[in-house]
């Protein structure tokens, strides 16, 4: 692992490139079932292989869909899950103190939960919520996500981002 800052050297860019060729090789079987299943399952969710610029560059009406069922149950699925582990219908997260004697005590108890009361509000202003259905749609079908969690500098909230 190179540090941060550290300039490269012509040995470490060799590894590099080496090591990114090596990967890119590898994904090429992968790259073909996703494009299968992003054109069939999940139309318009896996465009990490286009060079869209614009939402007006997609061929919205081009779609090789003749049957829903892998659509509506991928969405029947991902939907299922989110409201499973984190509807927001209900608290799906509990925090506690690692030092067992913090959590018996009564005014650690208190500002645990005012803690999680104020994390569930933060969530609740956030697109957590969107963006969460997102990733759970993205993991059904290409059974890979990631969900980024940022601040937002003018707003001084948190917003989520997913991303394949």
């Amino acid at each position: 692992m190179i540090p941060v800052g550290q300039k490269l050297s012509d040995t470490d860019i060799n590894k590099l490139r080496a090591r990114y060729d090596s990967a890119k090789s590898e994904r090429t079987t992968v790259r073909e079932i996703w494009q299968d299943i992003e054109r069939l399952v999940t139309p318009y969710r896996g465009r990490f292989y286009k060079e869209e610029l614009s939402e007006h560059t997609i061929e919205w009406f081009k779609r090789q869909i003749f049957d829903s069922t892998a659509v509506e149950a991928a969405s029947t699925l991902a939907a299922s899950i989110h409201g499973a582990l984190t509807s927001f219908t209900s608290q799906w997260f509990s925090l506690s103190f690692q030092e067992r004697e913090l959590n018996d005590d009564y005014e650690s108890r208190v500002w645990l939960e005012e803690v999680t009361r104020l994390t569930y509000k933060a969530l609740e202003e956030s697109d957590f919520q969107l963006e969460i259905s997102e990733t759970y749609l993205d993991l059904v079908g290409f059974g890979t996500s990631l969900l980024i969690q940022e601040e937002t500098v003018h707003h001084g909230k948190y917003d989520w981002m997913n991303k394949l």
